[in-house]
């Protein structure tokens, strides 16, 4: 129950216009269908504090510098707010931050699905 649970409520703060604003008691309970695999491995990485120590991403962040990068955030993301790509970019002179404008945290949608393809396809051709 917990995990689903988890993993509803993700679901719900992850998108900017979800299907449902509540979670579904019954389907909380439910014994069919598979279990949310996305919370077994956040907890996983929560209870090994991410396998690495306090602040180490913003830390060294500057050893990213030389490495381009490209940042793709959704304006309205709950999970990882627009301040930690800045915070981040700050530090990795060479990445990218790239906006989608209406969307959250989900890749699902359509605008951050396209916008880390483009990412993707943009970094690739510099490192040719």
């Amino acid at each position: 129950m917990a995990s689903r649970a988890w993993g509803g409520t993700e679901s719900i703060l992850s998108e900017v216009a979800p299907k449902r604003t509540r979670l579904d008691r019954a389907a909380l309970t439910s014994t069919t269908g598979p279990m949310p695999a996305t919370p077994a491995m956040e907890a996983h990485y929560f209870l090994h504090d991410a396998f690495m120590r306090p602040r180490q991403l913003m830390d060294d962040a500057g050893k990213l510098n030389g490495i381009p990068g490209v940042i793709v955030q959704g304006r309205y993301d709950l999970l990882c707010p627009p301040v930690n790509s800045h915070a981040l970019a700050a530090r990795w002179t060479d990445a990218e931050i790239r906006i989608v404008e209406g969307a959250g945290h989900s890749l699902y949608d359509p605008g951050v699905r396209d916008a880390v393809m483009k990412a993707v396809a943009d970094v690739a051709s510099k490192l040719k």
